[in-house]
């Protein structure tokens, strides 16, 4: 009979910063203070305390993990009984080279509840946005642009303050980490030339508002009304922490993501950024708002972490579903 011990449970992290069991290092994924690897810390304890180990996946398969593998899923399910995605088949077919049939899972969030301790701030300061400085060198259904698109528009009207990494130089170019370092290095340092001939004016909009790096982002949400909150990407059912984090810490967020956002979480929760035809249009929404407005939208968020809504999203729940089919797999009780 199989028992807890037997088993062993392999995590493809999400980036290959993260192998080697960083995911569930809680040193060095503190995520500027608010602990975004909360749900895998979780996931790894709860299973450790039933006699399972937990390791990410290039302990199994001696460092050959490539996180980028959305294009070789359809051959890896020739391996497993199951694949699972945080975003529908449908919604990876661009990305993919084949057909592929997976089931979803929602993305665990860090947060469990309202933080009160910032919820009920006062005196906010307009609108926000947290963000390092990146661009994807994939550029379908890709967020990152627009959002440099609203911080060059709300820079202008000096309504906007930034916080994030690397703002004084160019974007980091994602899904390079796979060149030498030298590599990388060379590429920067070149963008970095051509940027000081030829400014970028959304880089050169984002220095004037840019207020630096922060020791946690819920406690810079907290301080401000509104903020521009945009998934990296558009696909169904992709639903990170960004927008809970607003819930949170009583932040009104802005939101442009998954196509489908309204079957997960109710409209009247956030201001939903395909509503307006431009930045102006929604600039003078929101200062349109009365307070009554403003904090209607703040108690909707609030309620929606307390509903079982959110129950998908909580890192029990993400824990508990990986259990039950541990144990279908295997035979085990945990």
């Amino acid at each position: 009979m199989t028992t807890a011990r037997d088993i062993a449970l392999f995590i493809d992290p999400f980036s290959y910063h993260f192998l080697h069991d960083r995911l569930f290092d809680a040193t060095f994924g503190t995520g500027g203070g608010d602990n975004m690897f909360a749900p895998w810390l979780y996931l790894r304890d709860w299973f450790t305390r039933r006699g399972v180990s937990v390791h990410t996946a290039d302990s199994l398969l001696e460092g050959k993990v490539d996180p980028k593998l959305y294009k070789g899923l359809a051959a890896v399910q020739k391996s497993f009984k199951r694949v699972f995605t945080f975003t529908d088949a449908q919604s990876l077919s661009p990305f993919l080279s084949a057909p592929l049939k997976s089931d979803l899972f929602c993305l665990p969030s860090p947060l469990d509840s309202v933080r009160e301790d910032l919820w009920g701030r006062q005196n906010r300061k307009f609108l926000v946005m947290v963000n390092n400085n990146r661009l994807p060198t994939i550029k379908l259904n890709e967020l990152y642009t627009e959002r440099m698109r609203a911080i060059e528009f709300f820079a202008h009207t000096h309504d906007i303050e930034l916080y994030g990494n690397a703002w004084d130089g160019p974007s980091h170019l994602m899904s390079i980490g796979w060149m030498p370092g030298t590599a990388q290095k060379v590429i920067h340092k070149t963008r970095e030339y051509w940027q000081r001939v030829r400014p970028v004016p959304a880089l050169v909009a984002a220095r004037k508002v840019c207020k630096g790096s922060i020791p946690s982002k819920l406690e810079a949400l907290s301080q401000y009304k509104f903020s521009i909150c945009f998934e990296n990407v558009k696909l169904n059912g992709w639903i990170t922490e960004k927008i809970f984090d607003c819930f949170a810490a009583g932040n009104i967020p802005v939101y442009l993501g998954p196509p489908d956002i309204e079957k997960h979480i109710a409209p009247e929760c956030f201001i939903d950024m395909r509503r307006f035809a431009n930045y102006e249009e929604l600039r003078q929404y929101l200062k349109s708002l009365s307070a009554q407005e403003i904090e209607r939208y703040r108690e909707n968020g609030r309620d929606f972490l307390s509903s079982t809504k959110f129950t998908p999203f909580t890192k029990l729940t993400f824990t508990e579903r990986l259990a039950r089919i541990v144990e279908e797999e295997t035979g085990a009780q945990l």
